[in-house]
């Protein structure tokens, strides 16, 4: 092959950080030389690389090749002296490798003068693989030296030498020399040391302040959730006392605000470098990558402080946020002894994360202030979230400490005690500059100290947001855990909020409208309730009731409004009669349920004879224990009727009356009502009996399978591990006999790994959702909870599923892994837009309250775009960098097998349907609750029943997977690998399948719009079953398959 030159480029000088173009100390420079077009992030860098006077053509041995003879000045001397004596080196690129080395040596002989050396010969020692170019060292002939300690004219022959040496390196490890220097195990020893002694040092003094604050505020708790008799004899002290001062906006609030968005912004920067580092974008050498990312990332996340800063300043102009009122005239801050002032507890504050970083701040230091290579970025990553975690701690320790002490300037004290980290990082530089470096010059120091002040003033900003939204939060919680009027607590008289809900029918549930969409009476000031995104998904418009139930107060037939229907308005609610229409509201956010009206069907048999009336008086009745809301129960007057049999005009009179009785059931409890009527005895023992009817057919069924399973496994291990001699006269037969194919890849693998992908997040989805419903996040109206977790949690968990299906399609030889993980993204994603684009629109003829605004959709839109998209793509980029190999126990062979003829039971679906049956059996009974809760009004709140059933779901969906797996190999069929998705995931169109008899024989849905949303919405529930459960059973099935190949040997 011919000898192309390769592009070798010099780029500086240098001593220490200080960088010098080479042209300022006096090599040889060609006529032509050429600077190189550098990007802003070299640029930023300090790099100005030029043209290079040596000749390296690729496999071209030179020995000795005289470079040029120059004539140095007695000037020029004197600089080559100086750079000597300064420790310059010079670095260069030669196809984008780097190169250094010292231009010179200082020789420092005892009892004289030291003397001056220059190297003037250079050997370029490179290693190449094929047609690529792997490895440059240079190295500076220690006999090739020219005296430069006296200024006087000298002739320097500069020559250099260049060795070529063939490697077994594949090009795209080219770069791991470089990267390992930082994770040798001695290294490696010190970080880890360094990170378990700051998490046990943070765990036992967070622990010890932990138990303290806890004791401390349940002492609190207890003292101030005393009955009001005993409370009003004693006064009130400590953090409750100044509850009317702490929410009181700070000071300079402006600044306050510009902060808290500058640090927010930091913050978001600093996560974004972390997902950038943590898939390999900055690898060493990549010149100015870490700049360029910066520069860019902070002008992108701008928004997000103009946001952040002019949000948080408008709540403190007036909007109403914070859980108990402020007082018109701030209290008096008693006197405070000195270590309760600002500075001492900053300095409280600042030490403790200080000590958790301080051994990783040296290698980052050395790292960005010396030459020291710095790659392990998810030890930095833990070092970060420690950082965090303890500021946030120490922050809220101090907070309520200074709220105890009755300082209620805990704004702007939060914020600094937060930052001053920032200072004692400052401070380290003073020790790293003194103690730990050889910097020098007034240059070097100003750069050190002058950007080392800007990046600790970052620091500042960026913990003092965390310290003061943790403190905010801490802040929130303790004084919503208490007694106030704005917290569900009235006086006699006060109003107490009672928001309109929807109507519907009753067997329709998510055909449901506004409450005002039939022509109730209501004021002219009707007012929305701002609801979240998790409430609006959910169906819920609140508005403004026209009741006024006021606390404590009784009424007798009082008048809401007297209104003229007319025949259309008569019609309406004839019609809503008609279908059993129901009305939704919420008091003191307990929910109301009535039916509008009623049809008198007693002795007639055909509809036309059917009457119609109108409820036009309904009566509360409420309970309260002293000054809390208990329970609210509504009931239609059948007295109060209006016939509304004809079409006609009719002037009615709509009243209401209120009955207020005291119980003894305490404010915790007044939602277990709600809960309890889904664990009546009744209902647990058809639960539990569900589930061990279930459990009991499982262990009998796939007992009965893993005996004949094992039994058949050994026989075929015993005659597989038969001597060679005897092995050579037969003939290899069963699931051995396809050992070269069985792990031949599959058909449409990009396709595979998606669907890998899209099930592993939609598991790790599932399993969040439990987690949060055994804590009790989702206990009954929690309006819009369960959506807004479903949104958030599939939104962050994007990740997951583009590492999954990115690393596993590389695994599988795959290249094109932009497109695989665009498909990822869309392979679920893609069905529940269309659906919900049809869905949405049904809705939006029929008026309903399903059919979403659009400002929700651009929400949704907007977190698809923002959140689910990057996170799937940072980790497609992660799974395909990790270079994980398949590991494939056999070798495949050139040429696949054919497969026998085999029955029509072996072949794809009836083998599905086997595979469905048995984890469907085992779940159907519960099924029906599940629909019953999510399709109609029954309330299901026994998660950990469901839990469990979804535990045997998963052992028998992953078991029968492997079984049938075996059968097929056994039959020498190799093509396993989809057959396995296809048979675990199978359970998802049971499923399915239970829906046309769930609607036709347990439900009484009807119509176009409820018929549509639920097959249209089911569908994509069950096909986000069968992707989830066929992961599971690729995922047993593939683990079988490498385990029993492994187990035998394999020519």
């Amino acid at each position: 092959m011919s000898d192309p030159a390769i592009p070798i480029t010099v780029t500086r000088t240098v001593k220490s950080s200080l960088s010098t173009p080479i042209k300022s100390v006096h090599f040889t420079i060609l006529d032509h030389a050429k600077e190189k077009t550098e990007a802003l992030g070299e640029v930023l860098n300090g790099d100005r690389l030029v043209s290079s006077p040596y000749q390296l053509k690729f496999r071209d041995e030179k020995d000795s090749q005289m470079l040029c003879t120059q004539k140095l000045t007695p000037q020029e001397v004197s600089k080559f002296r100086s750079a000597v004596q300064k420790d310059y080196y010079f670095q260069m690129y030669y196809d984008d490798l780097p190169i250094w080395g010292f231009i010179g040596k200082v020789d420092k002989e005892p009892n004289s003068y030291p003397k001056y050396y220059l190297y003037k010969h250079i050997v370029f020692e490179i290693l190449y693989n094929n047609d690529r170019v792997i490895e440059i060292n240079a190295r500076m002939d220690p006999h090739s030296l020219v005296d430069v300690t006296q200024d006087k004219e000298i002739d320097v022959d500069f020559m250099y030498t260049v060795k070529w040496k063939q490697t077994d390196t594949p090009f795209h490890k080219r770069m791991d020399k470089y990267s390992m220097s930082s994770s040798l195990p001695h290294h490696l020893e010190i970080h880890w040391f360094s990170i378990i002694n700051s998490c046990v040092t943070v765990l036992l003094l967070t622990g010890f302040l932990a138990t303290i604050l806890m004791r401390v505020l349940k002492n609190d708790f207890v003292k101030y959730a005393q009955d009001e008799e005993a409370a009003d004899d004693q006064e009130e002290s400590g953090w409750k006392y100044i509850h009317g001062d702490v929410f009181r906006y700070p000071k300079y609030k402006s600044l306050f605000a510009a902060a808290l968005g500058s640090g927010t912004q930091l913050f978001t920067l600093t996560i974004f470098i972390f997902m950038l580092a943590l898939v390999g974008v900055f690898y060493p050498y990549n010149r100015g990558a870490l700049f360029t990312a910066l520069v860019v990332i902070y002008a992108l996340t701008s928004g997000i402080a103009g946001y952040t800063a002019t949000a948080f300043y408008h709540q403190l102009e007036g909007s109403n946020w914070a859980p108990c009122r402020t007082t018109k005239y701030p209290r008096e801050i008693p006197p405070l002894p000195w270590y309760r002032s600002t500075v001492p507890q900053m300095a409280m504050a600042g030490f403790l994360p200080f000590s958790a970083i301080y051994i990783e701040l040296y290698y980052i230091f050395a790292s960005v202030w010396g030459h020291r290579i710095y790659t392990i970025y998810s030890i930095l990553f833990i070092v970060f979230i420690i950082l965090l975690i303890v500021t946030a701690f120490i922050t809220v320790a101090l907070t309520y400490f200074q709220l105890a002490a009755e300082d209620h300037e805990w704004w702007w004290r939060s914020f600094l005690c937060g930052g001053s980290t920032g200072m004692f990082i400052y401070a380290y530089c003073l020790y790293y500059y003194y103690a730990r470096s050889d910097m020098s010059g007034f240059m070097q120091t100003s750069f050190f100290f002058g950007y080392m002040g800007c990046i600790c003033y970052g620091f500042f900003l960026m913990l003092g947001s965390v310290g003061f939204r943790a403190s905010l939060f801490f802040v929130r919680h303790i004084y919503k855990s208490i007694k106030y009027a704005s917290d569900h607590r009235y006086n006699e008289g006060d109003v107490v909020p009672l928001y309109a809900n929807k109507v519907g029918p009753f067997h329709n549930p998510s055909e449901t409208y506004r409450y005002f969409d039939l022509p109730f009476c209501h004021s002219d000031d009707v007012k929305d309730k701002k609801e979240a995104l998790g409430e609006v998904l959910n169906g819920d418009r609140l508005v403004s009731a026209p009741y006024q139930l006021n606390f404590r107060h009784d009424k007798d037939s009082a008048l809401v409004c007297t209104t003229k229907l007319t025949k259309e308005d008569v019609a309406r609610f004839r019609s809503a009669v008609d279908k059993d229409y129901y009305f939704q509201m919420y008091y003191d956010d307990l929910p109301i349920w009535g039916f509008i009206g009623r049809v008198d069907k007693e002795g007639k048999s055909h509809p036309s004879d059917y009457r119609y009336f109108l409820y036009n008086h309904i009566h509360f009745d409420i309970l309260y224990n002293k000054d809390r809301v208990i329970e609210i129960n509504s009931r239609m007057d059948p007295h109060s009727l209006i016939d509304l049999t004809e079409d006609k005009q009719l002037d009615v009179e709509f009243t209401y009356s209120v009955t207020w009785k005291e119980t003894q059931t305490p404010f915790e409890k007044r939602m277990d009502k709600y809960s309890m009527s889904s664990s009546l005895p009744h209902h647990l023992e058809i639960h539990w009996f569900s589930i061990i009817n279930s459990f009991v057919t499982v262990l009998l069924l796939t007992g009965f399978l893993a005996t004949i399973f094992m039994r058949v496994l050994k026989n075929d291990f015993m005659k597989y591990a038969q001597d060679e001699e005897a092995a050579d006269d037969q003939e290899e037969t069963g699931w051995k006999y396809i050992h070269g194919d069985v792990f031949r890849y599959p058909k449409y693998k990009s396709l595979l790994a998606a669907a890998l992908g899209s099930g592993t997040q939609l598991f790790t989805l599932t399993l969040f959702i439990f987690m949060l419903a055994l804590v009790g996040v989702f206990y009954p109206y929690n309006r819009g909870a369960l959506f807004t977790a479903l949104v958030v949690i599939y939104a962050l968990t994007s990740g997951i599923a583009g590492y999954t299906a990115a690393s596993f399609y590389c695994q599988l030889e795959g290249t094109k892994w932009v497109r695989n993980l665009l498909l990822t993204g869309c392979l679920f994603c893609g069905p529940l837009f269309l659906t919900f684009c049809f869905l949405n629109t049904v809705a939006i003829t029929y008026g309903a309250t399903a059919a979403l605004p659009f400002g929700t959709i651009v929400v949704i839109a907007l977190i698809w775009t923002l959140v689910t998209f990057p996170l799937l793509v940072l980790g497609g980029i992660a799974g395909k960098n990790s270079k994980a190999e398949f590991q494939a126990p056999c070798r495949t062979t050139k040429y696949p097998r054919e497969i026998p003829p085999l029955p029509w039971y072996r072949s794809s679906i009836p083998q599905m349907a086997m595979a469905g049956f048995l984890p469907f059996s085992a779940i159907y009974i519960e099924l029906y609750y599940i629909f019953a809760s999510v399709w109609g009004h029954r309330i299901y709140t026994i998660y950990s029943i469901l839990f469990i059933v979804f535990i045997i779901l998963l052992i028998v969906t992953a078991f029968i997977t492997v079984a049938l797996t075996y059968f097929q190999l056994a039959a020498e069929d190799h093509e396993w690998w989809w057959r396995s998705f296809l048979c675990g995931g199978s359970t998802g169109l049971f499923v399915y399948a239970y829906c046309l008899y769930f609607y036709h024989a347990r439900s009484d849905m009807s119509g176009f719009m409820q018929t549509s949303f639920f097959f249209g919405y089911m569908a994509c529930i069950c096909y986000g079953f069968f992707l989830m459960l066929g992961t599971v059973g690729f995922r047993a099935a593939l683990l079988f398959v490498r385990h029993i190949y492994r187990s035998i040997k394999c020519e």
